[in-house]
């Protein structure tokens, strides 16, 4: 064989080699979200498992990246993941625990309003030979003083039964004696519970507290009018605490991959970020975790969600608790797409009609900027009623047919119902299985 041959022979073999290489390996892109949709399945599977063994509430949460990087724009984003536990309740560290009900007023303009379903609690204890204790700006029936909890029991969120009424803790209203300014630390958890706790009824009803206490501690007819603040007498409680991050080591995604929880959320129901938008009262735009926790018989049992309530440059916050129905989608996919949509309606910011006359190489950037149009993302899924979890395909959308997605008829096609495209193959499935 002579050398030109051999050159000849060489450039060959060179030639099939470069050509076999993308078909017998994946992109990168590719690679990373099967490798990340592979680690977020199986630690959340093994959350389901961890419940069962132990017979009690255990979970997962989902970092939102802003509480890293301190910029709004990340909060759509999470790179990591931690196990969550269920505490046991707490009804006081002895049989001399109680807690007092009053109802919450706006004092603002030198006037007092009720606010309906809201209360102020205050933690008492039963203490022989006390006479006359001031707490806040009241004082304390006979033989009842302070109870000195830790500082960081609590966390808004938690949920107060009292009275046979549940009471959700909030961090916002107007206490009988105003708590400092920064009465929450950064997890959430309060600063100072003696003076008392701001709190609204679960299901929203005005309670009635009774028996009456004045604020100098003498107890009152229950045919006093609903004035400010009448304590009612110290009663039992029950506190059923938010689930609290365990020891075990978190799970961190590969580089360059992340949880879009713009696209995340109970199919059909609701996303797990959801920008401010002016004809909205609620949107989920904050730094606190998405938590999905398993009950010991192995089902979905709550989704925990801080939502913003109100005007977004003067929100007040809330954890809502979803008990969950049908599927909890996670979409894995690229971690460098351009940042949430953090004002206005998602819909009307994003419209697949608007990309139907993309160039060839418009259209790649367009699927490179939006996780729910790429090909290479994966859904992650979580059967609520099973517990199942299990790995889709994302079904790749062709904005040239954007009339087969518009399910409404409207004319074009926003985020809702791209989402729902995008999670044709989930749909699909007949049940959720490992992949």
């Amino acid at each position: 064989m002579t050398l030109v041959e051999l050159l000849v022979v060489v450039v060959i073999i060179t030639t099939l080699v470069a050509t076999a290489i993308p078909i017998l390996n994946p992109t990168t892109d590719n690679r990373r979200m099967r490798e990340a949709s592979r680690a977020v399945n199986g630690f959340i599977a093994a959350a389901q498992t961890r419940a069962t063994q132990i017979g009690r509430p255990f979970g997962v949460a989902l970092k939102r990246l802003s509480q890293d990087t301190g910029n709004v724009e990340d909060r759509a984003k999470c790179i990591e993941l931690y196990y969550v536990e269920q505490p046991a309740p707490f009804a006081g560290f002895d049989d001399a625990s109680f807690v007092r009900v009053a109802l919450d007023f706006d004092r603002s303009g030198g006037r007092e309003v009720l606010l309906p379903g809201q209360v102020v609690l205050q933690f008492v204890r039963r203490q022989a030979g006390v006479t006359g204790q001031v707490l806040g700006n009241s004082t304390l029936p006979p033989g009842w003083a302070a109870d000195p909890l830790p500082v960081g029991l609590f966390k808004q969120g938690d949920v107060v039964e009292v009275g046979g009424k549940a009471f959700q803790l909030i961090d916002t209203g107007f206490p009988v004696q105003p708590l400092p300014n920064n009465k929450l630390d950064a997890n959430g958890y309060y600063k100072d519970q003696v003076n008392g706790l701001i709190a609204r009824a679960v299901d929203g009803v005005q309670p009635e507290v009774y028996p009456r206490h004045d604020n100098v501690g003498n107890e009152l007819s229950s045919a006093v009018s609903n004035q400010s603040p009448y304590w009612s007498g110290p009663q039992t409680f029950l506190i059923r605490r938010q689930p609290a991050p365990t020891s075990l080591s978190p799970l961190q995604l590969p580089p360059g991959t992340a949880i879009d929880l713009q696209a995340s959320g109970l199919m059909g129901v609701s996303a797990f970020y959801l920008p401010w938008s002016s004809n909205t009262e609620a949107f989920i735009d904050n730094d606190q975790p998405v938590v999905m926790m398993f009950a010991p018989e192995g089902p979905v049992s709550r989704i925990h969600i801080s939502q913003q309530l109100g005007n977004r440059n003067n929100p007040s916050s809330s954890t809502i608790e979803q008990i969950p129905s049908g599927q909890i989608a996670l979409l894995i996919g690229r971690g460098d797409t351009p940042p949430a949509v953090t004002v206005g309606p998602l819909g009307d910011q994003v419209d697949l009609k608007d990309w139907s006359t993309n160039s060839q190489d418009q259209l790649k950037k367009v699927r490179a900027d939006h996780n729910w149009l790429n090909g290479d993302s994966r859904w992650v899924v979580v059967g609520s009623s099973t517990g199942a979890v299990g790995t889709v395909e994302n079904a790749l959308l062709d904005p040239t047919k954007w009339q087969t997605y518009d399910r409404d008829n409207s004319g074009d096609v926003p985020f809702a119902e791209q989402i729902w495209a995008a999670t044709e193959f989930v749909r699909q499935s007949s049940r959720v299985g490992g992949r």
